[in-house]
């Protein structure tokens, strides 16, 4: 609650003071209740996530129509066929999304992704990690059990011999978009996320990577898919460096990045970029590394090295920021690169 004390002046009065207590917790009744939808369907190789968020009533809308279109998806060599409904619109997907697309509910539309990452590990690990980080993003506390609240989805063409999985939660959500999801309300970005009681707060995982950071360098918002992350400063302004694992495909992440760097970009532009590629190794793997500095004048710009993993997924280590910074880190971001190992050596 807040106290708020108001002096009342006037002629020929002392000053009164009016005190007013006023609440700042929003009634439970007024907190909009959201619901997450997702289907996750491993592949041999790689493990496919669609998933949309919005309110509860313009979900309830679509949910059954949804989940269908998951059971039904077509898959080619692990790959689904992303056949959609008519109404449904596509849209430039985001960062390490695969594809996006906008469905219909009643006056709204919910945007809904679809993603890829690679499939290592005991696959019920994998199942449980992953739902347990949505239910983090609809403010909900880890679940340990099988599936983590998750169910068995039958769908009729799988892609491999693993168990797809259905997944609902309602709670509030409270994440940007991670792989998919609503865009934050106007004015959310400023508001802090509740604190995770003592109780459920998970054991910080082991550092999968060890480096050595340039001068300038200072650690950045780390947490989520982002393994690491940096801010650059330089002369020309600053820039970040994220490091994350994930999948797709070289073609459709560079297609990705061209248009992030310059939404009016050509499918010329990508083959370009795609034959601009440096080789580079790291950890003794060799990657490439492609920078993406857009059109004259433009605000954005990328530098980012994939270094192929096992199990079909890469390494992106990421540098954004505007081109005129990230062109003056590229000295650093290549010392950088060459310091990286895996943390197991030390």
């Amino acid at each position: 609650m807040v106290i708020l004390s108001i002096v009342l002046a006037g002629c020929g009065r002392s000053d009164q003071i009016t005190s007013y207590t006023i609440p700042t917790t929003v009634p439970e009744a007024l907190v909009q209740q959201d619901r997450m939808l997702g289907g996750i369907v491993p592949a041999t190789e790689k493990v496919w996530f669609y998933k949309l968020v919005a309110d509860v009533d313009s979900v309830a809308a679509i949910e059954d129509g949804f989940k269908k279109w998951i059971q039904q998806l077509k898959y080619e060599n692990g790959a689904p066929q992303l056949d959609v409904p008519d109404d449904w619109k596509r849209i430039a997907p985001g960062m390490m999304q695969h594809a996006k697309f906008q469905i219909p509910a009643g006056e709204r539309m919910i945007e809904m992704s679809v993603a890829e990452l690679g499939n290592s590990g005991d696959w019920d690990e994998q199942v449980v990690a992953n739902v347990n980080r949505w239910r983090g993003q609809m403010a909900l506390p880890p679940d340990t059990d099988k599936y983590a609240g998750g169910e068995a989805l039958q769908v009729e063409n799988p892609p491999s011999d693993a168990q797809p999985i259905w997944v609902s939660l309602d709670g509030v959500f409270k994440s940007g978009p991670s792989m998919g999801g609503r865009p934050p309300m106007a004015g959310a970005a400023s508001m802090p996320s509740p604190a995770t009681p003592p109780a459920a707060a998970a054991k910080a995982p082991e550092p999968k990577y060890a480096f050595e950071l340039p001068e300038g360098w200072t650690e950045g918002r780390a947490g989520g898919m982002r393994l690491a992350a940096f801010d650059v400063a330089t002369e020309e302004g600053s820039a970040e460096v994220t490091l994350i694992e994930a999948g797709g495909d070289t073609q459709a992440n560079i297609g990705m990045w061209v248009s992030q760097v310059n939404p009016k970009s050509k499918p010329d532009d990508a083959a370009a970029v795609l034959e601009a590629g440096e080789e580079i190794t790291v950890m003794g793997i060799t990657g490439t590394r492609f920078r993406l500095y857009g059109e004259e004048g433009g605000e954005k710009a990328i530098d980012v090295t994939m270094v192929p993993l096992q199990g079909g997924s890469s390494l992106f280590i990421k540098m954004t920021g505007a081109p005129a910074a990230v062109k003056a880190a590229d000295p650093s971001l290549t010392e950088f690169l060459g310091t990286i190992k895996t943390a197991a050596n030390g």
